[in-house]
């Protein structure tokens, strides 16, 4: 919850009372930590995004679809 907080603005600052009214309870976040452990969060990211993926192989599926209402299929017939 903490990084999608911060991703979305909230200053270390803010964690705090945000996370209180969240929780219920004060969380016992400094400031200091949340930026302590947002280094850590970017460190981690930087290393995930560098990792080495030239010997691993992977399969995805796509699928794509429309789905329509019989409301849709009405409106589209005045026309």
């Amino acid at each position: 919850m903490l990084p999608l907080l911060y991703l979305h603005g909230l200053s270390t600052g803010d964690f705090v009372p945000a996370l209180e009214q969240f929780l219920g309870s004060p969380a016992g976040l400094s400031p200091a930590t949340v930026t302590r452990l947002t280094q850590q969060w970017q460190a981690d990211h930087a290393a995930f995004m560098d990792r080495d993926l030239s010997e691993v192989d992977y399969v995805y599926v796509w699928a794509d679809g429309i789905r329509t209402s019989p409301a849709d299929a009405a409106r589209r017939t005045r026309w």
